[in-house]
Formats: C-alpha cells, structure tokens, sequence
C-alpha cells in the first residue's frame, strides 16, 4: 500500500440512521481516529491494507445536523460517493 501524509482519517464502526438526510442510501457511522474529515475532500478508502475506492466525501452529520467537518475522536455519519463500505474500513484524507 501506498504511504499516505493523512490529513485525516477514521474507521467505519457502524451503519447510521438516515433520519434528517436527503440521500435514500444508509449512511455510514465513522470515528475520526486521525486529524480531521471534511465535507467535499478526497478520500481513500483501505480495506485490508489495499484500497479498494478513491472518491470524494458527499455529506458529513454528526448529531442529525449537516457538518463541514468532524475532528479527531468524535463519530458521524459519512456519505462517499459510489463507495461500497464495510465494518472496519479505514478512510483517508491525503494531503
């Protein structure tokens, strides 16, 4: 795998409500382990050491309210487009 200088990152722990969101997909539950995760960013995501997607983050909520970031050590929900996640997927912001 290719070595990253992360502006972010964080783990996929969970499958989130989409009460409050405009999208009709599930969204995903992520906790920002590293930096920051921003809304509109380029992201990578790993699975298993190898990446599996580059996309782009659509929307990120964090207590039902639409956010342009969530920072290390606190939890949302993430869209990425055309991302198929997982349960322990890890997302990353490359600088």
């Amino acid at each position: 795998m290719a070595k990253f200088i992360t502006e972010g990152q964080g783990t996929i722990v969970g499958l989130g409500e989409t009460d409050g969101s405009p999208h009709d997909v599930d969204a995903w539950v992520c906790r920002v382990t590293q930096g920051v995760l921003n809304a509109g960013a380029r992201v990578y995501v790993v699975r298993d050491g190898s990446i599996i997607h580059e996309g782009k983050i659509r929307e990120l909520w964090r207590n039902r309210q639409r956010m342009a970031t969530i920072s290390e050590g606190n939890e949302g929900a993430v869209w990425i487009e055309d991302a198929k996640l997982q349960l322990d997927d890890v997302i990353k912001i490359a600088a």
